[in-house]
């Protein structure tokens, strides 16, 4: 059996248009992320994340996952994420992917 690990990251940003000095935009995000390695090869996590900016009402959303190490450099992934705001009714944001993560080696145009 793995260990439990956590991660977490806020962050606030300011964009301006420029024009006007009081026009900027704010918009802080955030997320929390458990994850429990039960093997080597697989993990199970959840995440927590949110998204606030100034300009228009901003949302949260919770995902849940299973993941697969296949290889090296690959990552089989299950997730189900929901999305919660007041411009999102229901379950319209909800979401069920697969997803297939890999590493590409960078591609070399040089010659020796």
């Amino acid at each position: 059996m793995g260990g439990w690990s956590l991660e977490c990251q806020c962050r606030v940003a300011a964009f301006s248009n420029g024009l006007h000095r009081h026009s900027a935009i704010h918009e802080s995000a955030g997320y929390g992320e458990v994850r429990l390695v039960v093997h080597p090869r697989w993990y199970v996590a959840t995440r927590i994340g949110y998204m606030s900016p100034s300009a228009f009402p901003g949302w949260r959303y919770y995902e849940a996952a299973l993941g697969y190490r296949a290889g090296k450099n690959e990552l089989v992934k299950l997730e189900y994420e929901v999305q919660q705001g007041p411009t999102i009714s229901s379950n319209q944001q909800n979401t069920l992917a697969i997803q297939f993560v890999t590493t590409l080696r960078p591609i070399s145009l040089a010659r020796h």
